[in-house]
């Protein structure tokens, strides 16, 4: 017999949520750096140093637990990124980054399951083609668990009807996403930043 979402309790979302993230990063972590353009074309152009550069700073960024959020922007310039260790996204000096600077309110809030979920779901995300039906229902979903991450933050969290609508609504994206991933052939390009 199939529950119906209505009935699930916030800590068993939770953990469906965190269940199906562990799969999809392994999943989508082949489609990573290789395949997405590299440079930020309004700031570069496509040469074989830029790209060869691009390459090597993906790969540090990397290491350094960053995610790009666009291309490659040059050495000293401004670079959208997504901290993995605390989810913190904003722009950030590459320069800074590749000598191991980190943005000023890392580490400084804990982890919450929620928090480690929506991070997952950031990375998930930024990785999908956001054009594509599986890069909007993930985007759509990781919304709705930074809108409840919002709430928990406040200090209101399961006790806010809002808390346990939004996690029911990632659920409904996440259970909608499915039905666009194969395994074997993904349903969608890699986000290209």
């Amino acid at each position: 017999m199939t529950r119906d979402i209505e009935d699930f309790a916030p800590g068993e979302i939770l953990a469906r949520l965190e269940d199906q993230t562990a799969g999809w990063l392994s999943w989508h972590t082949a489609w990573e750096r290789p395949q997405r353009p590299y440079l930020d074309d309004t700031r570069l152009r496509d040469t074989r140093t830029n790209r060869d550069s691009a390459a090597k700073y993906f790969q540090k960024l990397h290491d350094a637990q960053w995610e790009p959020l666009s291309g490659y922007p040059g050495s000293d310039s401004h670079w959208q990124v997504l901290c993995l260790r605390d989810g913190w996204s904003g722009n950030m000096f590459n320069s800074h980054m590749r000598r191991g600077g980190r943005h000023k309110s890392c580490h400084k809030r804990e982890f919450t399951p929620l928090g480690r979920i929506h991070l997952r779901f950031q990375v998930i995300a930024n990785r999908c083609n956001p054009e594509g039906t599986l890069g909007r229902l993930i985007a759509s979903a990781a919304d709705e668990l930074g809108r409840a991450l919002h709430l928990e933050d406040a200090g209101t969290g399961p006790a806010d009807a809002r808390y346990i609508e939004h996690l029911r609504t990632a659920y409904r994206h996440v259970q909608d996403a499915q039905q666009h991933v194969s395994p074997d052939e993904p349903a969608t390009a890699p986000h290209t930043g």
